[in-house]
């Protein structure tokens, strides 16, 4: 009988882990549980969550690099990764001179999570108050509106829902994001708009958590900015959900639910397409300058997404000279754009010598080298019209048989050559004078002997 039993009695084939919403950690600091998620996955297909069950394991606070974290439940095991890293190796440490401070009345723990996304609140103004050592504080809010929201915001929502998103989403709840600055001793000013997004992070309240295992449940934000709706996605970990914002105004919090098993497949990113920098060309020491990038993943249904703020940038030395390829990575897709760093006496190319043009020589021996003349070899020079020019200490007069403004960089361009004539030319030419005179006299003698002959 007990035999019997035993055979109907279902057994546990998988455990579904879901890791903690906090992945990176600085060396001392203790594992972070929240977000945790198992599942235990029967023999028949019945799901049940285990989480307080299991025993996880493999987790050292003071060991830096990556660690592969055990979950175990009966004889099922699952795993996560975690990062541990040196206190030097924190993101944001570039942002030092920003500190956000959280709203004593915030709510579901809102966070901006990325604080190297911080620089996007400044303006150009700030940035050279920074420069001169101001200090900034950046205020976060997440304040729950569902009571009170704007009626015009309420209406664009519920067209939104009735429209594009029509019979998939219901919704969850309003939100207010609100920003603040504080630059050095100046007021206290809202910031409704960043020149690049910020990631935004908050922990769902129990209510809007999915859950019956045999659904799916997924979120979408439809953002209400100055009367304009727009759908944003969400990525949920666990009971932290996490989007992308440049603008903070009113905020809807919508989800569907679906049949486990329906779950739309996840899009994949097939393309990264990156828009450099505004800056490419640099002096040895500068910092690589992100202004103007543009970073967006193209996924595989068809969408695309501006992930500038959370894209990686690798491959620039600030100390090397030389043309750099800088890669930009971002969900396991890379791509690539190039700068220059230039030595630091080397000032940047402003036209100079460039290939095609005619290299000015050096004023004073118009183009000759001086070391080559050979004075008293009269007759042997052509002065260009086909007579011989007694005399001219070495020097073609004429055109010289130069070629002149024709932008090759092996010969020399002559400028206004005969429009200074100097000393020595002007001798030159006295001789040449004479003695066509001298030959016309003896012509002329010639021709007068002959006719008294006759």
């Amino acid at each position: 009988m007990n035999e019997a039993v035993a055979s109907f009695a279902k057994s546990i084939k998988a455990i579904e882990v879901t890791a903690p919403a906090k992945t990176e950690y600085e060396q001392g600091q203790e594992l972070s549980m929240d977000g945790f998620r198992v599942i235990a996955v029967y023999s028949d297909d019945s799901k049940v969550d285990v989480t307080e069950q299991v025993t996880v394991e493999g987790y050292d606070k003071d060991k830096i690099g990556e660690q592969k974290i055990t979950v175990t439940y009966g004889n099922q095991v699952g795993e996560f990764t975690v990062t541990v890293m040196s206190p030097a190796e924190q993101p944001g440490e570039d942002t030092g001179n920003i500190q956000v401070i959280p709203h004593p009345d915030n709510v579901m723990s809102g966070t901006l999570a990325k604080t190297e996304e911080l620089q996007n609140i400044l303006s150009e103004e700030d940035q050279a108050a920074i420069e001169q050592g101001a200090q900034v504080k950046v205020e976060f809010e997440v304040s729950d509106i569902t009571d009170r929201v704007p009626e015009e915001d309420k209406a664009l929502t519920q067209d939104v829902l009735a429209g594009e998103l029509a019979g998939q989403f219901i919704e969850g709840t309003y939100l207010d994001l609100l920003l603040h600055k504080t630059v050095g001793d100046s007021e206290r000013q809202p910031v409704t708009e960043t020149t690049g997004a910020l990631t935004v992070q908050f922990t769902l309240p129990e209510n809007l958590l999915n859950q019956d295992t045999a659904l799916t449940r997924i979120y979408k934000i439809i953002r209400i900015h100055e009367g304009v709706p727009a759908i944003l996605d969400t990525v949920l970990n666990g009971s932290i959900l996490s989007f992308q914002t440049d603008r903070f105004s009113t905020y809807a919090l919508v989800y569907s639910d679906v049949p486990a098993e329906q779950q739309p497949e996840t899009p994949t990113i097939t393309e990264l397409k990156v828009t450099s920098p505004s800056k490419v060309e640099y002096t040895v020491g500068e910092e690589l300058d992100r202004t103007g990038l543009a970073v967006t993943a193209v996924y595989s249904d068809g969408t695309s997404r501006d992930v500038t703020g959370e894209a990686e940038l690798t491959g620039y030395n600030k100390d090397q000279a030389g043309e750099q390829t800088i890669t930009v990575s971002y969900g396991g897709a890379t791509a690539t754009f190039q700068v220059t760093v230039k030595a630091s006496g080397n000032k940047p190319d402003t036209g100079g010598n460039k290939p095609g043009t005619s290299t000015t020589p050096q004023p004073g021996n118009n183009g000759q080298n001086p070391g080559t003349q050979n004075p008293g070899n009269s007759g042997d020079q052509n002065p260009g019209n086909g007579t011989q020019d007694p005399g001219n200490n070495g020097q073609n007069i004429g055109n010289n048989n130069q070629t002149q403004g024709t932008g090759s960089s092996q010969t020399p361009e002559f400028k206004n050559v005969s429009a200074s004539p100097r000393t020595g030319d002007a001798q030159n030419i006295m001789v040449f004078v004479c003695t066509m005179l001298l030959a016309a006299g003896i012509v002329v003698v010639v021709m007068m002997r002959r006719r008294r002959v006759r």
